[in-house]
């Protein structure tokens, strides 16, 4: 057990924990646990390690796995939380906060059966100049992987940067699993800001690749017959100047299934860049808003893409170009769909996961088919429908109720429910079929003609899925009925499902 106390106990409890990383590796052997306060560490500290010395890495051991997010004193694994609780580990050896000649040239290097777990890995920087797939190379700032497969989870790879490839990670000749992991910001000069695949094959799972930024396969790059596993996985924002923004393909053969490319950037291939002869096949996957085009194929015959939401069209089968409505307000994730969304349930069940990106399970309902895109529809959080507008008007027929969606989604209809009093018993006194599925807005409209003279009503909608889940609108109220008219207060109230009530126009002869 490690904590920042001081560097003397043997490491076996909270109260005599080591205080420096390398400290307990020095002593682990394998099929040991190392848990970790958080807190940041650095490479150059601890037993055997000389302060400031840029080659000073965390080298993991062969069946050691290394846990953070502890805050000490607990008892089971199950207890920590490493997003509350970062730990980090870090390259910044001068601890300037900046990125300078002092940082560390690869934070972490990998050993097989290892397994490193909760952990932000920052502030390397590989740039000593040596030759590739050297331990003295330019290659992997944050993580170095050469004959390595470790096991890599819950960890975030952010602001690492290496000259030639690999800013996050760098794989030589490896196999590594890597399951919900963040890449973000790290830079290269060359290729994979990311992550840099060279005649390797990793599992990656449940990841996200964000705002890396290198000369081609900004998020991943993937050279030399690598054959890497991708699911689950977002790819946005990455910039490469050059080629392939979010993936760059040379003469290797990734699966690619259920995931998002959307906002990255290249000179050609925004999405995806693929040559030499790679082929490998790209299923339920979302490529859409990315500049410099969605997949280029140079010198290649291309991936097979089938089931995929792809911006300007694809040919394969299953393939739709539609806008996918990214952005679920009820789920906050950015590349979450919206009710109504085409890619909804238009993915194909052969090779798909049985989760998304999240967690949520896949396909959902079950027996349907999957969802196109690393995030599967949340019953739970998405509503049947999305309603708008509420309103009522005064007639001589009596009260006139209108309301309108702006999507629906496996809505069977809407039941009409009515009181005189706003708190009492309610009685539904219609029901009105829905239209389904839409992504377009759509109108209803229903007239109460028993409302009678001299009395106040308040009325809501119940809306009804085909899994028989129901949702419920905003309450509206009319005023005393008169003989001539009916007067309607609107409320601004939110709804049930966090839209917003929209002013009705008077009667014009009130």
């Amino acid at each position: 057990m490690l904590t920042p106390a001081d560097d003397n106990g043997d490491g076996q409890s909270w109260t005599t924990a080591k205080k420096y990383l390398q400290s307990a590796l020095a002593l682990a052997t394998s099929g040991d646990e190392i848990w970790i306060e958080q807190g940041t560490y650095y490479p150059d500290e601890g037993t055997g390690q000389t302060d400031n010395n840029r080659n000073s890495t965390f080298q993991l051991k062969a069946g050691v796995s290394i846990y953070g997010g502890f805050v000490g004193g607990e008892t089971s694994r199950d207890q920590r939380d490493w997003t509350n609780n970062p730990t980090i580990l870090s390259g910044d050896l001068d601890k300037s906060g900046t990125k300078t000649d002092n940082d560390a040239y690869h934070v972490v290097t990998g050993a097989n059966n290892a397994v490193l777990d909760g952990f932000t890995i920052t502030g390397g920087k590989a740039n000593i100049g040596g030759p590739p797939n050297d331990p003295n190379s330019n290659d992997g700032g944050g993580m170095y992987n050469v004959d390595s497969s470790p096991t890599v989870t819950n960890c975030t790879f952010s602001s690492n940067s290496a000259t030639t490839s690999g800013g996050g990670m760098f794989n030589h000749n490896s196999s590594p699993t890597v399951t919900n992991c963040t890449f973000s910001s790290n830079t290269t000069t060359d290729s994979g800001g990311g992550m840099y695949n060279d005649s390797s094959s990793p599992t990656v799972t449940n990841c996200t690749f964000s705002s890396n930024f290198t000369g081609v396969g900004s998020g991943m790059c993937n050279y030399y017959s690598s054959l890497p596993t991708v699911t689950n996985c977002t790819f946005s924002s990455n910039f490469a100047n050059a080629f392939g923004g979010g993936m760059f393909n040379h003469n290797s053969s990734p699966t690619v299934t259920d995931c998002t490319f959307s906002s990255n950037l290249a000179l050609h291939g925004g999405g995806m860049y693929n040559d030499s002869f790679s082929s490998f096949a790209v299923t339920n996957c979302i490529m859409w808003g990315d500049s410099g085009g969605e997949i280029y194929n140079y010198f290649s015959g291309g991936p097979t893409v089938t089931y995929c939401d792809v911006q300007g069209g694809y040919t394969g089968t299953g393939n739709i170009d539609a806008d996918p409505m990214f952005g679920n307000p009820y789920s906050g994730y950015a590349y979450d769909l919206k009710p109504g969304s085409p890619c909804l349930n238009a993915g194909t069940s052969t090779g798909a996961p049985s989760t998304d990106i999240l967690g949520r399970p896949r396909p959902n309902p079950p027996g349907s088919n999957p969802d196109v895109g690393a995030y599967e529809q949340n019953a739970d959080a998405s509503l049947a429908v999305e309603l708008s507008t509420f309103t009522a008007t005064a007639s001589v027929d009596g009260v006139t109720l209108h309301w309108r969606t702006e999507s629906e989604v496996n809505n069977i209809g809407f039941g009409i429910y009515r009181s005189e009093e706003k708190d009492g018993n309610y009685t539904r006194i219609a029901f009105v079929d829905g239209v389904g599925n839409s992504a377009m807005p759509i109108d209803y409209q229903f007239t109460d003609k028993k409302a009678e003279a001299g009395k106040t009503y308040f009325y809501y909608l119940e809306y009804i899925d085909i899994a028989g889940e129901k949702s419920r609108s905003n309450i509206i109220k009319t005023e005393e009925i008169k003989e001539q008219a009916l007067l309607l207060i609107s409320h601004f109230a939110p709804l049930a499902s966090g839209e917003f009530s929209r002013s009705a126009s008077f009667p014009p002869f009130l």
